[in-house]
């Protein structure tokens, strides 16, 4: 090999010079950053990303339910016996203790016509126009008018249009007696005290306006009189079936169907008995208690549909503990509820239902006064002034021709006094001042 210095002398390339040098930390760092700056200058040139640089948000989408736009073809429609069946499993299960919200209610209110609030809701939609500017909002959008009312507001003050509630009997909760069928706690634990109740909206129980409950007995024994009762009263005042009439139970749920909650009469002994009878199988201190509670089950069994149970007379039982006490125990055990129209104030069923499992109530007002239109009056304004006293308050009557030209009447200006007008079932849940 030659000498390098016998080599002529020239100028090398940088190349060479580059690889003949002895490499450095500078050096290397700066061929690595004009590499690394290079690469990503090409990458820009060769990609399309407008948004390079800025922030990105990476979110998970749930796919477990299909996600539907204009552009995918929506599911098929469930059937119309599914949904039937759907409906009728769901207006099963509400009631009192279970109230159900305002948009549960829409699909079977029932306006005229036969249609529901769901549908005029639908339509109502359908012909709002958007103003110029305005965008419109997909089809289910919520808008300010569509949100609830303040409780405050007279919008909590139900309309005239009835709520059609479950035939009776349902099954689940029916039981086989000696005389008929009985009501029973489900499996589930529904009660028919929940599920014979008419649904009222927990922003009705919990609002601040007074309320008031109406419990108008009689009915069953004349059945054009029933008929009347049933059309005219409001669909939130409660009916009271007494059990000898004839065709009981379709009248039950004639009632039901117009929305009205039903209640039982239950005979009991009266100061003066026999001369004062209330009927057969009458509830009586002086026999054992296996026999009252086989005439219990007598009355029990007569129709299916109510919520509870009223007495009819009785100041002479109730107010004995030893009779009274298996009867409503008994009550207690197959989900009912009590109610005690107040006429005597000796009755002791509220007072033992509690330790008896049971729930009950007491009327603070009777509507029989004289049978005057004038006298029914009066008396629902003292029904008002004891609601705006304890936050509800419930009254009794007798379904004469009077009393229900005076309810209706009377029924009509509730808005205006903001009082709001409640099944029997709601004092059981509503909140109370």
């Amino acid at each position: 090999m030659e000498n390098d210095l016998r080599q002529p002398l020239k100028r090398r390339s940088l190349p060479a010079r580059m690889f003949s040098a002895r490499p450095s930390a500078l050096r290397a760092t700066s061929l690595a950053c004009i590499t690394v700056l290079g690469g990503m200058a090409g990458w820009l040139v060769v990609s399309h990303e407008p948004y390079g640089g800025e922030p990105v948000v990476h979110m998970r989408i749930d796919t477990s339910d299909p996600i539907i736009t204009s552009s995918v073809k929506k599911p098929a429609a469930t059937s119309l016996q599914d949904a039937d069946a759907g409906d009728e499993e769901l207006s099963q299960d509400t009631g009192a203790d279970t109230p159900v919200l305002d948009l549960s209610d829409l699909g079977s209110r029932q306006q005229a016509g036969g249609e529901t609030d769901l549908d005029k809701r639908r339509q109502q939609l359908a012909n709002r126009n958007t103003s110029s500017g305005d965008v419109e909002s997909p089809p289910g959008a919520l808008s300010m008018d569509d949100l609830a009312p303040s409780r405050n507001q007279q919008a909590l003050i139900p309309s005239r249009a009835s709520l059609a509630l479950v035939p009776a009997p349902v099954a689940k909760i029916t039981g086989k007696g000696p005389h008929g069928p009985l009501p029973r706690r489900a499996k589930d634990g529904s009660r028919p005290s929940t599920i014979y109740a008419r649904p009222v909206s927990r922003e009705q129980l919990a609002s601040d306006m007074p309320k008031v409950a109406l419990l108008i007995g009689g009915m069953g024994l004349n059945e054009s009189l029933t008929r009347t009762a049933i059309n005219r009263l409001p669909p939130e005042v409660s009916l009271g079936f007494a059990p000898y009439g004839e065709n009981l139970q379709q009248q039950a749920n004639d009632a039901r169907s117009r929305g009205h909650e039903l209640y039982i009469h239950l005979p009991m002994e009266p100061f003066g008995y026999p001369s004062i009878d209330p009927g057969p199988h009458t509830l009586l201190t002086s026999v054992p208690p296996q026999k009252n509670l086989d005439s219990l089950r007598w009355h029990l069994g007569r129709f299916a549909g109510y919520a509870g149970v009223t007495n009819y007379l009785g100041a002479q039982f109730a107010s004995n503990n030893d009779a009274i006490s298996p009867v409503l125990k008994e009550l207690g055990k197959r989900g009912l509820i009590y109610v005690d129209d107040g006429s005597k104030g000796l009755s002791r069923a509220t007072q033992l239902a509690g330790i008896l499992g049971l729930d009950a109530r007491s009327a603070v007002v009777s509507l029989d006064g004289d049978g005057s239109p004038a006298s029914v009056l009066a008396a629902l304004q003292r029904l008002e002034a004891q609601a705006r006293h304890s936050g509800i308050a419930i009254a009794t009557g007798s379904g004469l021709p009077s009393t229900i030209e005076a309810i209706d009447q009377w029924a009509q200006g509730l808005a205006g006094r903001n009082i709001l007008l409640v099944p029997v079932s709601a004092a059981f849940a509503a909140r109370r001042s």
